[in-house]
């Protein structure tokens, strides 16, 4: 009688693997599709902004400006994707989520507040600005979190070494080798 329980489970487990393996490519062909249109939007958003600055620089050497119908004044157009600007709003949404994020889960939640990452690769880009900005830390490889949840002289994960000290480590590496 328990060999053909045993049997019943392992026909299961077999139609829950099948399942659980359908189920990862299914997800992953939405991970790349929706990497593909985040892409896409993001170099939309570029030459757009790109294409407005132009007209706007054109406008302020005519004398005029650009207003957008509906809202308060001129467009400010010298913020448009400035690093210091990504910066904050990456820094903000860490301390609302108040928690270590990794940095596509950041791109992530920025664009879906509206906020443009400029660059063909937004998630690199957000780490090149985020990287070299004090207010944050990198627990561990690929999450940012910030500075002040750590207590001081804490370093980040995989922090650059001096010229000097990268030149130190290269010749112990040769002479390792070479004993």
């Amino acid at each position: 009688m328990t060999t053909g329980f045993v049997d019943v489970l392992r026909d299961r487990a077999r139609a829950v693997t099948a399942a659980l393996e359908d189920a990862r490519r299914r997800e992953e062909a939405v991970r790349s599709e929706y990497a593909e249109k985040l892409r896409e939007i993001s170099e939309e958003t570029t030459r757009l902004d790109a294409e407005l600055r132009h007209l706007s620089a054109l406008l302020a050497l005519q004398g005029g400006s650009h207003e957008e119908p509906g809202t308060e004044g001129a467009v400010a157009l010298e913020r448009l994707g400035m690093p210091a600007d990504l910066r904050q709003e990456a820094y903000n949404l860490l301390a609302e989520l108040r928690e270590p994020m990794h940095y596509t889960q950041i791109m992530e939640q920025l664009v879906l507040r509206g906020v443009h990452i400029p660059g063909k690769e937004p998630a690199k880009n957000l780490v090149a600005h985020i990287h070299s900005d004090e207010r944050f830390k990198r627990p561990r490889r690929g999450f940012y979190g910030l500075a002040e949840w750590y207590p001081k002289g804490t370093p980040s994960v995989g922090a650059r070494l001096g010229k000097r000290a990268a030149r130190g480590r290269k010749t112990r590496a040769k002479n390792e080798v070479r004993a």
